[in-house]
């Protein structure tokens, strides 16, 4: 039933003589319950006003976890109800999406299994009990979540894998980590054989290449000269397919032509996948 003042009916032969016909006040309906309680209890919306710290209408993640820490489930748990409550995706729950969280809580405390059918199902659970919120309904205390420090701050903070103390660079500490953590798996998962070459030290020290690949007598040595300002050595230019293969143009103090095939296993060079190529590189 809608609240507000009625205004007084006219009489059939229509206004009294002397007065001024006024329209009447048009109220606005206050609703009794928020729309997005639905048929929950009314407990719920006072849980949601004192979930919601800044007063924004909404609770977001920091809130919740304040919120949801109180029933005492397991972090996993609790991190399937915001993504079960959260539908839309928006990074906030609304009053309606908060509602459904009390209801997964309440399912998980009981040792319910929490799913996206059960959330399509929920209207049908009868009988529901209240969750058991500490500081709420319930005494006791709120061991701090894992994933926050006890001044309630995200502790965002990651144990180093090694001390900077043991690495004279930033690619050599890759290149150690590398070596320790990632080169095994991928021997153990033959990742070289089916993706990529392993990588090796000279790997990490190598300057960025730039391919250039393109049909013949497309101007592919002549841009090469023209960024160079000269002609690399054993470069020729003409209307023919004169550059068959693959050729790399590295810095050096003198000019020099280092053959393929020693060059794919100079150690000190990043060329060691390209052995399997033969002659031709």
């Amino acid at each position: 039933m809608f609240s507000g003042s009625k205004s007084k009916a006219k009489s059939p032969s229509g206004p009294s003589p002397g007065k001024k016909d006024t329209p009447s006040k048009v109220v606005k309906p206050s609703y009794s319950r928020p729309v997005g309680l639905g048929d929950a209890p009314t407990e719920f919306y006072k849980w949601f006003k004192e979930a919601d710290k800044d007063k924004d209408g909404v609770v977001n993640g920091n809130e919740a976890i304040d919120f949801f820490s109180r029933s005492r489930l397991p972090q996993p748990t609790l991190a399937k109800v915001w993504a079960l409550s959260d539908k839309r995706r928006t990074g906030v729950l609304d009053l309606e999406d908060f509602v459904v969280s009390m209801k997964l809580i309440s399912l998980a405390q009981a040792g319910k299994p929490i799913s996206s059918e059960v959330v399509r199902n929920l209207d049908k659970e009868k009988d529901l009990d209240f969750p058991q919120l500490v500081g709420i309904n319930i005494s006791g205390s709120i061991d701090p979540p894992p994933n926050k420090s006890p001044s309630g701050k995200v502790n965002t903070k990651v144990a180093p894998k090694m001390s900077v103390k043991n690495v004279n660079s930033l690619q050599d500490g890759l290149c150690k980590l590398y070596m320790k953590h990632v080169r095994p798996l991928e021997e153990k998962f033959a990742f070289n054989i089916f993706h990529a070459p392993l990588m090796k030290p000279q790997d990490f020290a190598a300057k960025p290449a730039v391919m250039m690949l393109g049909q013949y007598s497309v101007g592919k040595t002549s841009f090469i000269k023209y960024l160079l300002g000269d002609q690399y050595p054993s470069a020729v230019i003409g209307p023919e397919p004169t550059t068959d293969r693959f050729v790399v143009v590295s810095h050096s103090h003198i000019s020099k032509t280092t053959p393929g095939n020693a060059l794919a296993v100079s150690a000190d060079k990043p060329y060691g996948g390209l052995a399997k190529f033969g002659q031709k590189f």
